[in-house]
């Protein structure tokens, strides 16, 4: 895991006129292994995000159903003969 956090000032550093090579591969693995954390880190949030998101809609469903269906309960409730089928 990452265990510094490398500031942006700190990057440039490193990147100034090529010291050598194995700066450069460091930088880019430290990268690669930051970008890998963060992922993970943020990970369980997306799945928090998507299931409240899936909660949200389908109550969202239940609730128009039900609307749906009171308002047909008592459309047949006020023209009883509207309900008969022919």
């Amino acid at each position: 895991m990452l265990t510094k956090v490398w500031t942006v000032q700190h990057l440039a550093k490193m990147l100034e006129p090529v010291q050598n090579q194995t700066h450069l591969i460091e930088l880019l693995e430290r990268l690669c292994l930051a970008v890998e954390n963060l992922n993970e880190d943020i990970r369980p949030e997306l799945k928090k995000t998507a299931t409240l998101e899936r909660k949200k809609q389908e109550a969202k469903e239940i609730e128009t159903a039900a609307a749906k269906a009171v308002a047909k309960w008592k459309d047949k409730k006020r023209n009883p003969i509207s309900a008969i089928k022919h």
